[in-house]
């Protein structure tokens, strides 16, 4: 063993220095630029570290150089070749294109887990699944502890999917069926059955579930230690705003107003950021604090007809007079706006301006035939000139 470890060393010592990857940084945010430099400047300073290698690979992955993390996770795999995150990380990769070339990575990862480590057994299963190799996936899942909750939930879709592929519509159906109340898993489960009451030839059936699935945001991300990390490393503008979508998406309002917030003092010039945090103001019922916000975005972008639509609005619903202003800067800017349009009708009637609200309504409709608030006031409307 001893020799094997000293062989191991001798080649890597002898092997010609790999410099880490350094992709196309011309249209990154600073926040990016730092940390790929700092992660980067690890490796320069001890290139044999497969801990600073793998954490490169992450950074470069967390902002999509996928090329340049992979070849980070193979350095990082050659140092420290008992590390599952290195193989799983390149499997993880590759798997969205290319789920036969994935294999090989998650095979590797999965033979240097614990029994406990379930997360790249089941990503393996799935890319099995993918190539037909049905009884291996099985396999795989069959390893899946029942008291770990939300990977028996993956394993139960994928034995759902697998008995469909297997023509065991019944099979599938008892499956899928813990799967249907998951944030993780419902849009799938949902769409697995439809195709297992298709098999059975219950069209009724098969057509009810897919619309119901049609209906369901996408499924969350099931919970994955590896990727997790990575998605941790994420800086940058566009990272900032994915966590104001999921603060939002989770009612967490003060708290995306705070990123915002943030957000803004390092990008004060963002219209997006201005936008967004009038709009979580507005959200949080601050109405003089959301009207600044929109009244900022206008000033970034005088030509952008949504700033001034979301201005109006605002401005509306604190009776201000100067909305009919702001929806006809938003017309000036979209003239096919059915919404501004509609909402300048909206500001128009409150003023007792009947005549010229109808018009608007009717305006909204031809930009937008089936705008149903708009055919709905303008009914209104004639109701009361009879």
């Amino acid at each position: 063993m001893a020799l094997a470890v000293a062989l191991g060393v001798w080649l890597w010592a002898s092997r010609p220095r790999v410099e880490p990857p350094l992709p196309d940084l011309s249209q990154v945010d600073d926040e990016i630029v730092k940390l790929i430099g700092l992660a980067r400047g690890k490796v320069l300073h001890a290139p044999k570290s497969a801990t600073a290698w793998g954490h490169l690979g992450e950074v470069l992955l967390a902002h999509s150089f996928n090329h340049e993390a992979n070849l980070c996770f193979q350095q990082a795999e050659l140092l420290d070749p008992a590390e599952p995150a290195w193989p799983y990380l390149q499997g993880v990769e590759l798997f969205a294109y290319d789920p036969e070339a994935c294999i090989p990575c998650l095979e590797r990862a999965v033979r240097r887990c614990s029994e406990r480590q379930v997360v790249p057994r089941l990503l393996l299963a799935e890319a099995l699944l993918e190539r037909g190799r049905l009884d291996e996936a099985e396999a795989l899942v069959a390893r899946v502890p029942s008291a770990d909750p939300y990977n028996m939930l993956r394993a139960r879709l994928l034995l759902g999917r697998l008995e469909i592929l297997r023509q065991n519509p019944r099979a599938a159906l008892t499956q899928l069926e813990a799967c249907r109340d998951s944030v993780h898993s419902r849009k799938r489960a949902l769409a697995l059955c439809a195709g297992a009451w298709n098999q059975l030839g219950e069209m009724d059936k098969a057509v009810a579930e897919q619309r119901s699935a049609a209906d369901l945001p996408d499924d969350l991300p099931w919970p994955d230690p590896y990727y997790e990390k990575v998605v941790k490393l994420q800086t940058g503008l566009r990272a900032r705003f994915l966590s104001v979508e999921r603060l939002a998406r989770e009612r967490r309002i003060p708290e995306a107003i705070q990123l915002l917030n943030q957000t803004l003092e390092k990008y004060p010039s963002s219209l997006e950021g201005w936008m967004r945090l009038g709009e979580a103001w507005n959200r949080a019922q601050n109405l003089d604090r959301a009207q600044a916000c929109f009244q900022m975005a206008t000033e970034l972008a005088p030509d952008h007809a949504e700033a001034w639509l979301r201005l109006g609005r605002v401005q509306a619903q604190t009776h201000d007079p100067q909305a009919e202003e702001s929806f006809r800067r938003a017309i000036q800017c979209k003239p096919h706006s059915s919404q501004a349009h509609y909402n300048l009708g909206l500001c128009l009637k409150e003023q007792g301006r009947r005549e010229d609200a109808a018009a608007e309504f009717r305006e909204a409709l031809r930009c937008q035939p089936d705008y149903d608030p708009a055919r709905t006031a303008l009914r209104e409307i004639e109701a009361i000139r009879k």
